[in-house]
C-alpha cells in the first residue's frame, strides 16, 4: 500500500514536472520575436545613457515586411536625460542618430504612440521607452544576411545590434 502510495507521488511529480516545463516554452510567434530582438546601451562611466531594443521586422514577420520593400525596424529606446519637448525625444533627440552599419540612413522615422501598441496587442514593448517604426532602402541581398543596426551618440560613441546570424530553427 505505501509503495503504490509512494510511486503514485512520483508519477504526479513527474507529470507536474512537465507541465510547468511547458509552460514556460514561448510559442511560436514570441520565439520569432525573441530571434529578431537584439539590445544595446551607451554609457557614460557607470551611467546609462540609452537603451535600445530593436526589433527586425523582416524577420518577425517576413510576410509583412518584406525585404524588397526595404528593412523595418520596430524600436523601443529609452534615453535618461532625453529632450523635454515631445518632438524631440527618442531617435528624433539631436544627440543621437542611427544607420545600418553600410552607412545607409534610414528614409522614414514614424513615432509610435503607447496606446496603438496597446491596440495592437504588442506586449513587448517597454513601459518607459519612446516607440518607432523605422524603415531603411531595401538592401543588397548580399548584405541581408550581414545587418547590423547603430545608434550613435556625438560624443559618447556607438553601439551596435548585430543581425548577422541565423536564426535557430524552432521544433
Amino acid at each position: 500500500m505505501i509503495k503504490g502510495a509512494m510511486a503514485g507521488a512520483v508519477v504526479m511529480m513527474l507529470a507536474g514536472c512537465q507541465l510547468y516545463n511547458e509552460a514556460l516554452k514561448p510559442d511560436r510567434q514570441e520565439e520569432r520575436y525573441i530571434q529578431a530582438t537584439r539590445k544595446g546601451e551607451i554609457l557614460n562611466g557607470l551611467k546609462t545613457e540609452a537603451v535600445i531594443v530593436a526589433t527586425r521586422l523582416n524577420e518577425f514577420d517576413p510576410e509583412q515586411f518584406k525585404s524588397s520593400e526595404g528593412e523595418y525596424f520596430f524600436i523601443d529606446i529609452y534615453i535618461s536625460d532625453d529632450a523635454r519637448e515631445p518632438k524631440d525625444r527618442g531617435l528624433n533627440n539631436p544627440l543621437y542618430s542611427l544607420r545600418l552599419s553600410n552607412g545607409s540612413e534610414p528614409i522614414e522615422i514614424k513615432r509610435v504612440e503607447r496606446e496603438e501598441l496597446l491596440k495592437r496587442n504588442i506586449t513587448f514593448a517597454s513601459r518607459w521607452g519612446e516607440y518607432f517604426l523605422v524603415k531603411f532602402e531595401p538592401q543588397e541581398r548580399r548584405y541581408l544576411d550581414r545587418i547590423k543596426l547603430e545608434l550613435m551618440h556625438k560624443n559618447l560613441g556607438v553601439t551596435v545590434l548585430d543581425y548577422g546570424f541565423r536564426n535557430i530553427k524552432a521544433e
